[in-house]
C-alpha cells in the first residue's frame, strides 16, 4: 500500500510539469533554451506520463486480484516475505515426564473428587508376580511401599476383575492395607483395574469414613481409569515412536564409519555398545563355529560383561547348551534357566558358577562357511520376552551389510597377513606384530617372550616322503603349537620350517615350561596320512624383551642364536639366550 501511494506523488508531480510546460509555454525559465531542447524535454514527459499510467494499471489490477482471490493465493514471494513463524518445529516431547505429570494429576482429581484420604498407582509385573507403585497423591505424611507381591491377597484377585471394588472395614483386615509402610487407621477401600488391550495394574483410594463410597462412586472412579488407560496407550505409542527414531538415528550413524578402519574386535565392541543401549545384559557373547569342522566345539570371538568365566580365545562345546542354536539356526528365549533340561549354559558345571537366570539369543550371519550367534544374560529371571528377542535380531539385522563388509575386509587382510599353507601369520605380519607389542612394552613397563622353533631334520622328511607329506606335517604342526599357548600369544611361520611365537607379558624364565610343553606335544604328536606314520622333534630358543634386546631384530636374532644352541646340543632342547 504504501508503494501505491509513492505510485500516486509521482503521477501528480509530472502531470504539475506537464501542465506548467504547455499552459505557459512563454515562462521565463524556458526563454533562451533552444527549441530542440523543448521539444526533446516535452518529448521525455510525455513518455514519462505514459508509463506512469501503465504502471498505475498494472498494480491496481495487481491490488483488484489480492482482494479477490484472499492472501493464500498471492505470489510466492509476497507469502514468503509475509511468513514469520518458525520454518522447523522442533517438538521436545518426553513421554516419562508427561506420564509422571499426568498420573499425579490425575490421582489428585481423583481424590478430591472421591474426597478419599490416599490415592495411588500400582502397575502389575507379570513376570515378577508384583506390583511397583508409579505415584500417590494423600492428605496426610505418608510413605508407601514400592512394591507389593500378589500372592494370597486382595491384590491377586483384582487382576481378572473388570470393574472397581469397594470393601469397608468389616470386609477387611490390616493386610488390606499392605501398601501402606506403617499401618494407617483405613474404614474404606476401593480398588479399580487399569485395563489397557489387557490388566495392566491398579488405582486405589482409600478413606477413614466407614462405608464412604456406593456405585456412582466407583464408576466415576472407572471413568478416571478408562481416561488413565487411554493416556497410557498414547504415552506407550509416543515412547514406541521415539525409541524407533532414536534407534535409527543411532544405526544411522553406526554405518556412518569406515568398517576398513577398525579390527573386527573394535567392530564387535562397538555392535555391544549399540545392543547396550537398548536392551540391558550382564553379559554379551558372540561365538562362531566352522561347519565343516566335525568337533562338538565353537570359539568365543567376543565377550562383554562385568563378571564372566569365558574370554575371547575359548573353546567350549555346544551340545546340550545355549549354542545349540548354531545347528538348528534359532532364536532362543528363556526366562528361568532353572525351569530348563540344560545340561550347562557354555561348560559343564557352569550354571552354579554365576548365576545366570535368563537369555535370548539369535542366529547370526556368518561369512561363508561358519555358523555362528550371539547371547545376551541377565542375573535376573524373566528379564527378556518376545519383543526384545525382536529387537535384538533387528539390530543384528540392520548391521548385517556392515558386518559382511568387515568380513569381507578381512579376508583380503588375511590373504596379506596369513600364510596359505598354515593360516598363521606370515613373516611380515610377524615382524609388525613384534613391533608393535615391544612399542606396547615400553609404553606400559611391561616383558615379552619370543621363542623360535625349528623342526629337527625337516629336510630328510621332504626328500623321504615327499613336499606333499612335508606341507601336511607343516600344517598340523601350526594347530599342536597353537594348542599348546594361551589364546593372546601370537604364533607365525617365520620361515620355511621355523615358527615363532610372541608370549605377552611374560619372562622367559616363566616360559621355559610353555616351551617344554609345546616341544613334548610336538615329540608326543603322530603325523599320519596315506599310511605313513611318523613323529618328529622340534629344537627352540628362547629370548625376552627387553632384557635380551632393545628392538625386534635384536631379539629374534638371539632367540634364534639361541634355537641353534638347542639343534647343537642335540635337537629336541629348549634353550634360553643367555646374555653375557
Amino acid at each position: 500500500m504504501n508503494n501505491f501511494y509513492s505510485i500516486i506523488s509521482i503521477g501528480i508531480i509530472l502531470l504539475a510539469l506537464l501542465f506548467l510546460f504547455l499552459v505557459f509555454p512563454g515562462m521565463d525559465m524556458l526563454n533562451n533554451v533552444p527549441s530542440l531542447f523543448q521539444t526533446i524535454l516535452y518529448t521525455i514527459i510525455f513518455i514519462g506520463i505514459a508509463s506512469y499510467f501503465v504502471y498505475l494499471f498494472i498494480e491496481l489490477k495487481s491490488l483488484y486480484n489480492q482482494l479477490m482471490n484472499g492472501p493464500e493465493k498471492s505470489n510466492s514471494k509476497t507469502s514468503t516475505r509475509q511468513h514469520t513463524g518458525p520454518t522447523n518445529l522442533d517438538l521436545n516431547i518426553d513421554p516419562q515426564k508427561n506420564y509422571k505429570l499426568l498420573t499425579s494429576q490425575l490421582l489428585n482429581l481423583l481424590r478430591s473428587s472421591l474426597a478419599g484420604n490416599t490415592a495411588f498407582l500400582y502397575l502389575y509385573n507379570k513376570n515378577q508376580n508384583k506390583y511397583i507403585l508409579q505415584d500417590y497423591q494423600s492428605r496426610q505424611e505418608v510413605e508407601l511401599v514400592k512394591n507389593i507381591q500378589t500372592g494370597g491377597s486382595i491384590y491377586s484377585e483384582i487382576i481378572n476383575k473388570k470393574s472397581p471394588k469397594i470393601y469397608n472395614s468389616s470386609q477387611f483386615d490390616n493386610t488390606y492395607l499392605i501398601y501402606y509402610q506403617n499401618p494407617k487407621q483405613i474404614s474404606s477401600l476401593m480398588l479399580i483395574p487399569v485395563i489397557v488391550n489387557e490388566f495392566v495394574g491398579i488405582i486405589g483410594i482409600d478413606s477413614q469414613e466407614e462405608e464412604k463410597w456406593n456405585q456412582e462412586d466407583a464408576q466415576l472412579a472407572k471413568n478416571f481409569s478408562e481416561m488413565f488407560s487411554q493416556f497410557v496407550w498414547q504415552v506407550d505409542s509416543i515412547e514406541i515412536q521415539a525409541n524407533k527414531m532414536t534407534l535409527l538415528k543411532d544405526l544411522t550413524e553406526f554405518h556412518q564409519f569406515n568398517p576398513l578402519e577398525i579390527s573386527l574386535l573394535d567392530f564387535y565392541k562397538k555392535t555391544s555398545e549399540l545392543i547396550k543401549k537398548y536392551l540391558y545384559f550382564d553379559r554379551l557373547l558372540i561365538y562362531t563355529k566352522k561347519r565343516k569342522e566335525k568337533t562338538l566345539s565353537m570359539s568365543v570371538e567376543f565377550v562383554a560383561g562385568e563378571e564372566t568365566d569365558l574370554k575371547i580365545g575359548d573353546s567350549i562345546r555346544y551340545t546340550q547348551s545355549l549354542p545349540r542354536l548354531i545347528e538348528t539356526e534359532e532364536d532362543i528365549l528363556i526366562s528361568d534357566y532353572d525351569k530348563t533340561d540344560l545340561n550347562f549354559r557354555f561348560k559343564e558345571d557352569d550354571m552354579e558358577e554365576l548365576k545366570y537366570r535368563s537369555c535370548i539369543g539369535i542366529h547370526l550371519p556368518m561369512k561363508e562357511g561358519e555358523s555362528g550367534g550371539i547371547v545376551l544374560e541377565s542375573f535376573s529371571p524373566h528379564q527378556y520376552d518376545q519383543q526384545d528377542l525382536n529387537l535384538l535380531s533387528y539390530i543384528c539385522d540392520s548391521i548385517d551389510n556392515l558386518a559382511t563388509q568387515m568380513k569381507e575386509h578381512k579376508k583380503i587382510e588375511d590373504l596379506a597377513t596369513l600364510d596359505g599353507l598354515t593360516q598363521l601369520y606370515n613373516h611380515r605380519a610377524f615382524k609388525n606384530e613384534l613391533k608393535d607389542e615391544i612399542e606396547r612394552c615400553r609404553r606400559y613397563d611391561n616383558t615379552l617372550t619370543l621363542m623360535i622353533l625349528d623342526i629337527d631334520d625337516f629336510k630328510e622328511i621332504n626328500d623321504t616322503h615327499g613336499h606333499l607329506f612335508g606341507d601336511f606335517v607343516l600344517e598340523k604342526l601350526s594347530k599342536v603349537i597353537r594348542g599348546s599357548i594361551r589364546s593372546i600369544d601370537t604364533v607365525a611361520r617365520y620361515g620355511g620350517e621355523e615358527f615363532a611365537i610372541i608370549l605377552i607379558n611374560a619372562k622367559k624364565e616363566d616360559c621355559i615350561k610353555t616351551g617344554e610343553r609345546i616341544r613334548s606335544n610336538v615329540e608326543n604328536f603322530i603325523f599320519k596320512q596315506d599310511g605313513t606314520e611318523i613323529n618328529i622333534t622340534i629344537s627352540i630358543g628362547i629370548a625376552s624383551f627387553p632384557k635380551d634386546g632393545e628392538d625386534y631384530k635384536e631379539i629374534i636374532s638371539n632367540a634364534d642364536e639361541a634355537m641353534y644352541d638347542s639343534k647343537q646340543a642335540g635337537k629336541n632342547q629348549v634353550t634360553i639366550y643367555e646374555n653375557e
